[in-house]
């Protein structure tokens, strides 16, 4: 009986800590949720200077979509695991990446192992890249990691203006692990109630994220629905060239008109 007692309490402790994490992040400003994020990415996927760092599926769609020797933007490049991939495949490659640490190993990978990569420290939605580009990749989910559709679509359009003619865009995306549709409501109340600068929507998937971390960051991740990722590229104006729907790794390719 004290066993089950203590469970079930321990459940609901559990929920409880749940509502009130959607509820803090609901108060937390943008400026703060970003230096949380910068935070959060500096320990990267490691790099190999043999081009083995690409997972087989990013490799196979890689190698069949992006032409030889193109120019290529990887958009939340990290330590450098699939731009230095990339480069060793004859790609001219361009790095953005928000977190000074993450970036900071970037650099030095890409010295040691003898590569060539042009590297912007911050936010795509905010950095200054001169294209055009062949190919521009959000790596690995870091779509997803993009809160509020709006900002999503934005940078989207960014990336449509950014390429070449005949140019491709590929992102990867979240479709697992969604939160109980109550939680987003609950956080954006507080930040209604607190007039916070942007709001947690539907899918969006909260924790928070201690160890190693001078203070506690908000991390997030939208989880999309079946149709979601689609609506979101018509509504930045671009079409679908291939789409690989597996669960484990969703990739969708898409371009200007």
């Amino acid at each position: 009986m004290i066993t089950k007692a203590l469970t079930g309490a321990a459940r609901g402790f559990g929920r409880a800590s749940r509502v009130f994490l959607y509820l803090a992040i609901g108060t937390e400003r943008m400026a703060r949720f970003r230096e949380g994020v910068e935070l959060m990415w500096g320990d990267p996927w490691p790099t190999a200077d043999d081009g083995g760092s690409l997972l087989p599926v990013e490799r196979e769609l890689f190698e069949r979509f992006i032409p030889p020797r193109s120019r290529v933007l990887v958009i939340g490049c990290g330590g450098g695991r699939d731009l230095i991939a990339l480069e060793a495949l004859g790609h001219t490659m361009t790095g953005v990446e928000p977190s000074p640490s993450a970036m900071e190993m970037c650099d030095t990978a890409v010295r040691e192992q003898g590569r060539r990569a042009t590297l912007v420290r911050d936010f795509f939605e905010d950095a200054r890249v001169s294209g055009p580009f062949d190919a521009i990749v959000f790596s690995y989910f870091c779509y997803s990691y993009v809160p509020e559709s709006a900002r999503r679509i934005a940078c989207l359009r960014k990336a449509a203006g950014l390429l070449a003619p005949g140019g491709r865009v590929f992102v990867s995306y979240v479709v697992m692990g969604g939160p109980h549709p109550m939680l987003p409501r609950l956080a954006r109340l507080s930040a209604a109630l607190t007039g916070c600068d942007w709001r947690v929507e539907p899918g969006d998937a909260v924790s928070l994220r201690r160890e190693g971390m001078p203070r506690p960051c908000f991390f997030l991740e939208h989880v999309f629905t079946g149709v979601e990722i689609l609506e979101e590229i018509d509504a930045a104006g671009m079409e679908v060239v291939h789409h690989r729907t597996a669960a484990d790794y969703p990739w969708i390719i898409c371009a200007a008109p």
